[in-house]
């Protein structure tokens, strides 16, 4: 029965489907959030999962016919690039606003922090289990699942600091530490979008040399 169960989950990729789906919802929970609150932060979480959603998407299709092989890890640079347009927005709110937040039923805030570390698990299992795979976009979902589960920890914080400080100012030692976590979130998307680029390169080099002695 477990092996039937595995068989159908892998011929019918319901692992990317279940991805895109969880993405969809998550992106569009936070942005009804960030329009019932204002939360400038909400809204560039929302935007950056309907990139990664996307992304999967792309990379996906990509990998579903090896001719397009060759750009996978271009492209997937790209998205990584894109990707910074939201976080970088979250740095830059945080050194200028004051913005507070405060979900409308305390026990969301548990519920979001159950959610933010089971992603960060999942996410570093990947990248443990994915490490020697030849699996192209396993390795490229691995490294993206790292980068989304940082953001949703930042997020995690941020919700955390806004619901537990009823204080209208926070202090600039708390806005300091959310600054090093975004800036950390935002060097990790820069270096495995570079490491991704890197990645292309070799790619081509390799199938140059395919075709040399072919």
């Amino acid at each position: 029965m477990k092996d039937k169960i595995l068989n159908l989950y892998n011929k019918y990729d319901l692992g990317f489907f279940m991805s895109v789906i969880s993405l969809f919802i998550i992106a569009t929970m936070h942005l009804i959030l960030s329009f019932m609150s204002f939360s400038w932060y909400m809204l560039c979480y929302a935007i950056f999962s309907y990139i990664f959603m996307l992304g999967r998407i792309i990379i996906y299709f990509l990998c579903k016919n090896n001719k397009y092989l060759k750009i996978l890890y271009f492209t997937s640079a790209l998205i990584l690039f894109l990707a910074l347009t939201p976080l970088s927005i979250t740095v830059v709110k945080t050194l200028t606003d004051k913005e507070l937040y405060e979900f409308y039923f305390d026990w969301m805030i548990y519920g979001y922090a159950l959610y933010a570390f089971i992603k960060l698990s999942i996410a570093i299992y990947g990248i443990i289990h994915n490490k020697g795979t030849k699996n192209e976009r396993k390795k490229i979902y691995s490294s993206m699942s790292l980068i989304s589960a940082t953001f949703t920890m930042f997020m995690l914080e941020f919700t955390m600091i806004r619901t537990f400080d009823k204080s209208e100012v926070l202090y600039v030692s708390v806005k300091y530490i959310e600054f090093s976590f975004q800036i950390i979130v935002i060097l990790l998307t820069f270096l495995i979008a570079i490491n991704f680029i890197i990645k292309h390169f070799l790619v081509l080099k390799r199938i140059k040399n395919d075709e040399i002695t072919t």
